[in-house]
């Protein structure tokens, strides 16, 4: 036996013959029953008594006589099979769980009912088709509004789609100060550079979005010659990664916004 193995719980076959011989011992009856059965059988075959068919019945019946005597000494020989827990009788059919990001396991509920769903569609035009621009619509339509605190749970939940939305909203508002939105954008990238770009593009994308419909609105910041540099650097990590950017979306907003950042104040 292996090291670490655990015993087997079915005894050997010696063991099995020791037990019916000690059961034949115990009730020694059913077996002289059996034994006769089967001579009686072997007996009428070379007396020639009786018809052909009926020495066949005869030593059918004999023969099955004495096998059920004897499979019931072996029955009562062998352990008893473990009974079964009723949950194991049930037949279920296999499930595929929903697939998960990995950064998208956590117990606090989302702002919105659809950023479950957001996790659970495959791609990425599937998420905008179902999801993102239905609520795109909505928000420049005015149907959809966030609240302040509805703005500051979206900013702060873990879920991609929530912050999504709100950054959808930013988008369409002139509300919403610059340094908010570079702080959001700030919050994506340091979430994506954590994760070693194991993490969605989406919410990155749409937070550079955000903010590249800003500067296209409002004069660039005093200080736009220093965030300029966070924007290169973002770009570069994208660039030296093209499969996280497959379509280039991203990096072509942040070649957008480094144009307009550095650009001299008018």
């Amino acid at each position: 036996m292996a090291k670490g193995e655990k015993p087997s719980n079915q005894p050997s076959i010696w063991e099995v013959v020791a037990q019916v011989v000690s059961k034949i011992k115990s009730e020694p009856f059913l077996f002289v029953i059996a034994v006769i059965a089967l001579l009686v059988g072997l007996t009428i075959v070379p007396a020639q008594i009786g018809s052909s068919d009926l020495r066949v019945i005869v030593i059918v019946s004999a023969s099955l006589a004495f096998m059920t005597i004897i499979g019931y000494y072996v029955r009562d020989a062998l352990p008893p099979r473990p009974a079964l827990h009723s949950s194991a009788r049930q037949i279920r059919k296999p499930t595929t769980p929903p697939v998960f990001e990995e950064s998208q396991r956590f117990v606090d509920p989302p702002v919105f009912e659809e950023s479950q769903r957001f996790v659970e569609l495959p791609t990425f035009s599937q998420k905008k088709e179902i999801l993102i621009h239905p609520f795109e619509a909505r928000i420049a339509s005015g149907t959809l509004e966030l609240n302040e605190e509805q703005m500051h749970k979206c900013a702060a939940s873990p879920w991609d789609f929530d912050r999504i939305v709100l950054y959808l909203q930013e988008e369409k508002s002139a509300r919403r100060s610059f340094n908010e939105r570079l702080q959001h954008v700030t919050q994506e990238w340091e979430k994506l550079r954590a994760s070693e770009g194991k993490r969605s593009l989406i919410p990155l994308h749409y937070a550079i979005r955000s903010i590249l419909r800003f500067l296209q609105t409002a004069q660039p910041p005093q200080e736009a010659q220093a965030i300029i540099s966070f924007f290169r650097e973002v770009s570069e990590y994208l660039k030296a990664r093209p499969e996280i950017d497959q379509g280039g979306e991203v990096k072509g907003n942040l070649g957008r916004v480094i144009d307009i950042l550095g650009k001299p104040a008018k």
